[in-house]
């Protein structure tokens, strides 16, 4: 005849397998196989100490951010702004204690470029590098002096042709077709510098009733010049 102890623990053996079984059904059902065969489907490395160049295509929150190599950001970059419209914006002040680098400066609290301030003018100063721009030219510096390159032949109404600086083009120059006795030319030609503009001559000799060319009897004679195709201006 079992004792009352002996039917507890057989009771509690029977509780406990119950229990078990329960678990290690739940566990089963829970379970989910693979979607997708190997080796896809794996879960994305963490980001680590490893030397290897990690992407990460999400955000990335960090209470804070250091960098030993310097760093490289593809898009605008916020300090106080959550969606910058510049490649730099900064809600508050900045404090640099080195330089900084810049073709100009616009300063909002009077509307103005520090350009229309402090204006660099050209040679005999009758324009400055602002109105150059402006008139969509290019500023080029020689020594000591600064003057505005333009695309054509001539300087925009108001300007002044500077000294021989000028970009050409050859050309080719010859008397009409009919005429049987001649020597047509073709000038040189030079990329943007103070050089003269260069030229060369054509020629026409006579011609008797058959088309007979008499080469020491020249009846014609014409300079031919280069085109130009930027000018310095001032």
């Amino acid at each position: 005849m079992k004792t009352l102890k002996q039917e507890s623990i057989q009771a509690l053996k029977v509780i406990i397998l119950a229990i078990v079984i329960s678990l290690g059904l739940g566990i089963v059902q829970a379970w989910v196989g693979p979607t997708v065969a190997p080796t896809g489907g794996n879960v994305d490395a963490p980001i680590n100490v490893g030397s290897v160049t990690q992407i990460k295509t999400g955000a990335f929150w960090a209470g804070g951010l250091l960098s030993s190599a310097g760093g490289y950001f593809a898009d605008q970059v916020g300090i106080g702004v959550v969606s910058p419209t510049e490649k730099l914006e900064v809600d508050g002040s900045v404090v640099v204690t080195g330089n900084i680098n810049t073709s100009d400066v616009y300063l909002t609290s009077i509307g103005k470029w520090t350009s229309e301030l402090y204006p660099t003018w050209l040679v005999n100063n009758q324009h400055t590098a602002a109105n150059c721009s402006g008139a969509g030219g290019t500023v080029i510096t020689s020594g000591a002096n600064k003057f505005c390159k333009f695309a054509g032949a001539s300087c925009p109404v108001g300007w002044v042709i500077y000294s021989n600086w000028m970009t050409t083009s050859p050309s080719y120059c010859s008397y009409p077709a009919h005429y049987p006795c001649k020597t047509p030319c073709t000038t040189g030609s030079h990329a943007f510098a103070n050089t003269a503009r260069e030229t060369c001559v054509y020629r026409m000799y006579y011609a008797d009733f058959y088309d007979n060319c008499f080469w020491t009897t020249q009846t014609g004679a014409a300079t031919c010049y280069a085109g130009i195709t930027e000018r310095g201006c001032y």
